[in-house]
C-alpha cells in the first residue's frame, strides 16, 4: 500500500541473505537484505544501450544519473558509473569499446575510461541540458547538442571545443553522425536537419511529405535519429506521424516507414541495411528497407532503446521499465529474464515474520522476512479485458494485512479490488464495478469487518457479501488515497484534485474538508491518537501534517528536491507517532521529527524512487518497496547492536532499583523524543527479552485499580445470568458508568470459561462499549507505556510476552498501549 501506519508487529534481527549481487558499496550498513533481483535492473528509464566489443558485456544510461556496465550473460551489474548532477539523456562508445561519452541534464558532457567509475574528462559549454552526443567513425571528435540549441564539436583528447554551431531547429533532441563522413543528423522539434561537421557546407532542412498532425504533437522533438549503415539515407521518428527517410545526397524523402497511429521509440537499421527495427511501446515491428513493408512484429512489454550485438543475430533492449533485456533476433524470443518489474505497494505481516509486495508484473509474493526468501505468489486475479480484446493492467496499487494476518486486501488499477487467503495464495473473494476508477488505495477497519478502496466514488463496504456500505461523493477527480482512524469512526480520504476530505465512516456524512493541501493527495497516514494526520503528493509538494479535528494544516515536510525526482509518494508515521517517514527524490528513506519538522535521517539504498513504506510494531524495522524492484528492509537502530546486547546483560544483574543506572537509562530512553535514543532503547529492549522486561513493565506500568468492591460486582455479574431482560440490561448499564477501572475486571470475567453464554454476551456488549470510548491524547506517560508495549510485540512468543501483553491489555481502555496490547494478545492465546 502505499503508506502503512498500521501497528505491525515483530521483527527481530535478520541475517544479512545474500541476493544475485553484493549491494553497492555506498548502501547504508542499516540494511539487512534486500527482497527481489537487481539482476538486469539498471533502476530507472534506460536512455541509450551501447554493446562493447565482443558481444559480452553492455553499458546502459540512465534518468537517474548513472550509466552501468552488465554481464549479457548473468545479468549482473560489473560496474556503476556516476558523475553527472542529475539524469543522462544521451550516450555513445567509442570504436574500441575502452570509454565512452554522456550528456546530461546538468549541462555536461563527461568523458568516460570504461574501467573507471569516474568521469576523466569534463566539457562544459552548453548553457542549458545536454541533450545529444555522438561521435564520428573513427572517435576523433565528440559532438554534443542541447536545448540551447547549441551544437558543439568536441576534441575528446583535449577537451577544448572545435567548433561551435546554431542548430536551425531550435532545441536538439537527437543527434547522429554519418557513418565514414562528415554530416550531422539533428532532430528537432517536429523537424529534422543535416549539418557539415566542419561547418563549411550549407545546412539543408529535410522536409517531410506529409507534414499533417493528427494528434496535436509536433512540438515533440525527435527522440531518436539514425543513418542507414552505407550512410546514404537519414530516417527519423516523428510522433504518431511514422518514421521518414531521406536521401541524404538530395535531401529529399524517399519513402515513409511505420503506422501513422502509433508512438515510436527508436531505430535500428539492420547491419546489413536491409531491414529497419520500429521499436514501439508494445512490440517491435521489422521493416523491408527497399519495400517498405512490415515483415515482421516481435511482441513485448516495449522497445524503447536498442543495440546490435552478435553481428545482428541478437538484440538488446529496454522495455521502458529500467530493466535490460536481451533477445534472439532471428526466432523473436526474450532470452533474459525480465523480472517482476517495479515493486508498487508492500505490507508487513501483523507478526512480523513476511512480507507482501505488489509488482507491475500484475504478481503479489509473499516473502520470508527473517530469511529473504520468496514464500510464494499468489494466483493472478480473473482475465479482464477492455472493450478491444486486450487485458487490463490488472497489477496492485495498494496491500494491507488484516489484523490476524490471514487475509489481505489488495486494490488494482482495473477498478477493483481483491481479498485472500494469505496461507494459500488464493483468491477469497474480487470485488468490482463499485470503484468506476483505478482502486490506488485500500484500507481495512480496525475490526477486520469492512474494506474502504479510493476511487469515483470511494467506497466502504462488506468483507463478507460483497455489498457496499457508503459510498462517498464523487470528487471533480478520483479519489487515490484513504485511510481509517485508528478508532474506525472515521475516513480520510484524498484526491488528485488536491482535495483532503474527513468522513464519518458509519453514516457517510462529510465532516470537513482541510484547507490549503498543496498537490494531489497520493498518501495518507493517522497517528495512533487519530489527532494527527500526514499526506503526501507524488508531485513534490511539501508533505502535510493536519490536526484532524480542524482540518488546519500544522507544519510541512519539505523533501530536499534532486536535479530529477522520481515519480510517487510513500509515506508512514512511526507506532507512537514521534517520527514521520517519507521518500525522498533519488531513492532514499527520509527520517523526520513530526513535534519539530526537523529532518533526522536519510537513508540511501534504492536504486529509483520509493513507493511504499511499512513499519515494524517498534518501528525498528523499515520496510521500503521500490521502482528498482526490490524491498529493502532496514533496521536504523542496527548500530547499537554490539552495545545493546552489553547493556542487557549489565541489566541482568541483581537489581538495586535505587542505584542501578542502566535500568534508570531504559526507562528515561523509553519516555524519549530523541530519535537515536529511541532507537537505542528499543534494541536495548529486545535485547534484556521477554522474561526480564515482563516483571519489570507490569511493575512500572501498574494499570488501573478498580475502586469498586468484589460485592458490588459480583451484584452486577449476578445480574447479568438474570432471566428478566430489563435486570441484565440495568446490569450492563451500570458496568458501563463504572467505566475505566472495571475494564480488566471484565476481560478477566470473559476468560472464565464457566460463564453462560448469556452473561458473556452482556459482558461482550460492556468490552466493546468502553473499547470504542475515544483516544487518549499521549502525554509522557502514556508514551512511555506504549514504546513498552511495541518492545513486547518485537520479541518472539512465549509465556512471558503473553502475560505482559495480557497486563497491558488490561489497562485503560482509551491508551494507545492498551488497545495495541489487545490487538495482539488474542493472537498469542490463539497460539
Amino acid at each position: 500500500m502505499r503508506s502503512a501506519l498500521g501497528f505491525l508487529a515483530l521483527i527481530l534481527l535478520y541475517p544479512q541473505v545474500a541476493t544475485a549481487q553484493d549491494p553497492p558499496a555506498k548502501e547504508s550498513d542499516t540494511i539487512i537484505h534486500r527482497l527481489g533481483d537487481l539482476r538486469w535492473q539498471h533502476g530507472a528509464h534506460i536512455t541509450s544501450i551501447a554493446v562493447l566489443p565482443g558481444d559480452r558485456q553492455a553499458l546502459t544510461s540512465a534518468y537517474n544519473g548513472t550509466v552501468v556496465l552488465w554481464d549479457l550473460e548473468t545479468g549482473l551489474r560489473l560496474r556503476t558509473y556516476e558523475g553527472h548532477k542529475g539524469l543522462i539523456y544521451s550516450m555513445a562508445l567509442f570504436p574500441d569499446g575502452k570509454r565512452f561519452v554522456t550528456a546530461g541534464a546538468d549541462k555536461s558532457v563527461l568523458l568516460w575510461d570504461r574501467d573507471s567509475a569516474t568521469p576523466i574528462r569534463v566539457f562544459e559549454g552548453h548553457k542549458s541540458l545536454a541533450r545529444a552526443v555522438a561521435l564520428t567513425t573513427d572517435g576523433s571528435r565528440i559532438v554534443s547538442g542541447g536545448n540551447d540549441g547549441e551544437i558543439i564539436v568536441w576534441d575528446p583528447d583535449t577537451g577544448l571545443a572545435v567548433r561551435s554551431m546554431s542548430s536551425p531547429l531550435g532545441s536538439v533532441a537527437s543527434l547522429a553522425v554519418q557513418p565514414g563522413g562528415k554530416i550531422i543528423l539533428v532532430g528537432g522539434p517536429g523537424k529534422a536537419a543535416l549539418l557539415d561537421l566542419d561547418g563549411v557546407k550549407p545546412v539543408k532542412e529535410l522536409v517531410r511529405k506529409d507534414e499533417s498532425d493528427p494528434h496535436g504533437m509536433r512540438i515533440r522533438g525527435m527522440e531518436r535519429v539514425a543513418f542507414s549503415p552505407d550512410g546514404r539515407h537519414a530516417a527519423a521518428c516523428f510522433l504518431y506521424q511514422g518514421v521518414s527517410v531521406w536521401n541524404v545526397e538530395s535531401g529529399n524523402e524517399v519513402k515513409l516507414l511505420g503506422g501513422k497511429n502509433r508512438a515510436y521509440n527508436d531505430i535500428l537499421f539492420t547491419p546489413d541495411g536491409k531491414h529497419v527495427l520500429l521499436g514501439g511501446q508494445k512490440d517491435l515491428q521489422v521493416w523491408d528497407f527497399d519495400k517498405g513493408e512490415c515483415t515482421k512484429t516481435v511482441a513485448g512489454s516495449g522497445f524503447y532503446t536498442m543495440a546490435w550485438r552478435s553481428r545482428g543475430a541478437g538484440l538488446v533492449s529496454t522495455p521502458g521499465d529500467g530493466t535490460v533485456a536481451t533477445w534472439d533476433f532471428e526466432a523473436g524470443q526474450r532470452l533474459s529474464a525480465g523480472g517482476p518489474g517495479p515493486v508498487y505497494c508492500i505490507a508487513v505481516s501483523p507478526d512480523g515474520r513476511s512480507v507482501l509486495s505488489g509488482t507491475r508484473d500484475s504478481s503479489l509474493a509473499l516473502w520470508d522476512a527473517v530469511s529473504g526468501t520468496r514464500i510464494r505468489t499468489f494466483e493472478k486475479l480473473s482475465p479482464k479485458t477492455f472493450g478491444d480484446g486486450s487485458p487490463t493492467q490488472d497489477y496492485a496499487a495498494s496491500v494491507v494485512f488484516s489484523a490476524d494476518g490471514r487475509r489481505a486486501l489488495s486494490g488494482h488499477w482495473d477498478c477493483r479490488t481483491a481479498l485472500w487467503d494469505v496461507t494459500t495464495g488464493k483468491v477469497v473473494r474480487e470485488y468490482g464495478g463499485m470503484y468506476g476508477t483505478s482502486v490506488k488505495g485500500v484500507a481495512l477497519s480496525p475490526d477486520g469487518l469492512r474494506g474502504a478502496g479510493s476511487g469515483a466514488p470511494a467506497v466502504i463496504w462488506d468483507l463478507e457479501t460483497g455489498e457496499p456500505a457508503r459510498r462517498f461523493p464523487i470528487d471533480p477527480g478520483s479519489y487515490i488515497s484513504i485511510a481509517f482512524s485508528p478508532d474506525g469512526r472515521q475516513v480520510l480520504i484524498g484526491s488528485n484534485s488536491q482535495k483532503l476530505r474527513l468522513f464519518d465512516a458509519l453514516t457517510g456524512d462529510s465532516i470537513r474538508e482541510f484547507d490549503g493541501n498543496p498537490g494531489r493527495v497520493d498518501s495518507i497516514a493517522f497517528t495512533p491518537d487519530g489527532r494527527l494526520a500526514a499526506s503526501g503528493s507524488e508531485s513534490g509538494e511539501p508533505v502535510q501534517l493536519w490536526d484532524v479535528s480542524t482540518g488546519q494544516s500544522i507544519r510541512s515536510f519539505q523533501v530536499p528536491q534532486a536535479a530529477q525526482g522520481s515519480w510517487g509518494s510513500a509515506l508512514a508515521l512511526s507506532p507512537d507517532g514521534s517520527f514521520l517517514y517519507t521518500r525522498g527524490t533519488q531513492g532514499e528513506l527520509i527520517v523526520w521529527d513530526v513535534a519539530t519538522g526537523k529532518l533526522l535521517k536519510t537513508y540511501p539504498g534504492h536504486l529509483n524512487g520509493v513507493s511504499s513504506i511499512s513499519l515494524s510494531a517498534g518501528g525498528r524495522l523499515i520496510a521500503t518497496g521500490s521502482h528498482d524492484s526490490t524491498v529493502i528492509l532496514r533496521r536504523p537502530g542496527r548500530i547499537f547492536e554490539s552495545k545493546s546486547r552489553a547493556w542487557a546483560e549489565d541489566l541482568r544483574k541483581p537489581l538495586a532499583r535505587d542505584q542501578d543506572l542502566p535500568l534508570k537509562r531504559f526507562m528515561d530512553g523509553l519516555r524519549s523524543q530523541d530519535y537515536d535514543v529511541w532507537c537505542e532503547t528499543m534494541e536495548r529492549g529486545v535485547a534484556s527479552g521477554a522474561d526480564f522486561l515482563g516483571p519489570l513493565f507490569a511493575s512500572e506500568f501498574p494499570g488501573p485499580k478498580t475502586t469498586v468492591g468484589e460485592k458490588e460486582l459480583g451484584a452486577f455479574l449476578k445480574d447479568l445470568d438474570h432471566e428478566d431482560i430489563a435486570v441484565r440490561e440495568r446490569a450492563v448499564k451500570g458496568l458501563m458508568e463504572l467505566g475505566e477501572p472495571i475494564y480488566g475486571w471484565v476481560r478477566d470475567r470473559l476468560a472464565e470459561k464457566a460463564r453462560s453464554d448469556m452473561a458473556r454476551a452482556s459482558l461482550e456488549a460492556v468490552r466493546r462499549n468502553l473499547e470504542a470510548r475515544p483516544v487518549k491524547a499521549l502525554d509522557a506517560t502514556n508514551l512511555a507505556e506504549l514504546r513498552a508495549v511495541l518492545i513486547m510485540l518485537e520479541l518472539p512468543p512465549s509465556e512471558s510476552r503473553r502475560t505482559c501483553l495480557e497486563h497491558f491489555a488490561k489497562g485503560p481502555q482509551n491508551s494507545v498501549s492498551a488497545r495495541l496490547a489487545r490487538r495482539y494478545s488474542p493472537q498469542d492465546l490463539r497460539r
